[in-house]
C-alpha cells in the first residue's frame, strides 16, 4: 500500500561524449492494492412474518459501482436500496412462508 518510486541515480550511464548523467528527479506513484471489504448490519437479529429489518452495508473504501444486484438474498427481499460512497441501506422483508433462516450475502469481486 506504500507508494512505488522510480529513480535513476547519477553517474550510472554516459552519453556518446563520455559525460555521466545527473540524477533523475524521483517519480513517486501511489498504489492501492488493498481489496475493499464489506460488512452487513441489521437493526434486529430475528424477525417474524410481517416484520422488516433495516440493513446497513458498510464498505471499507468508497465505491461508485456497488449496487443492489451485488447482493444475494435467500428467504426474503430487499426494498428501498440506497446510498453512496461507503454506506448503503435497504429494508429486508422475510418471505411470509419461510421457517428457515434467511441469508444476505455479497460475493467477492462484485464491486470495486
Amino acid at each position: 500500500s506504500a507508494a512505488a518510486t522510480i529513480d535513476v541515480a547519477g553517474g550510472v550511464f554516459t552519453d556518446s561524449a563520455g559525460n555521466t548523467n545527473t540524477a533523475a528527479t524521483r517519480l513517486s506513484i501511489s498504489l492501492d492494492t488493498v481489496l475493499p471489504g464489506i460488512s452487513i448490519g441489521s437493526d434486529t437479529p430475528s424477525l417474524k412474518a410481517g416484520e422488516t429489518a433495516a440493513l446497513t452495508f458498510t464498505l471499507s473504501e468508497s465505491s461508485s459501482d456497488f449496487a443492489e444486484s451485488d447482493i444475494t438474498v435467500v428467504g426474503g427481499s430487499l426494498n428501498g436500496f440506497s446510498g453512496s460512497g461507503t454506506t448503503y441501506t435497504a429494508t429486508f422483508t422475510p418471505d411470509s412462508d419461510r421457517s428457515a433462516a434467511a441469508t444476505i450475502d455479497v460475493a467477492g469481486g462484485v464491486f470495486t
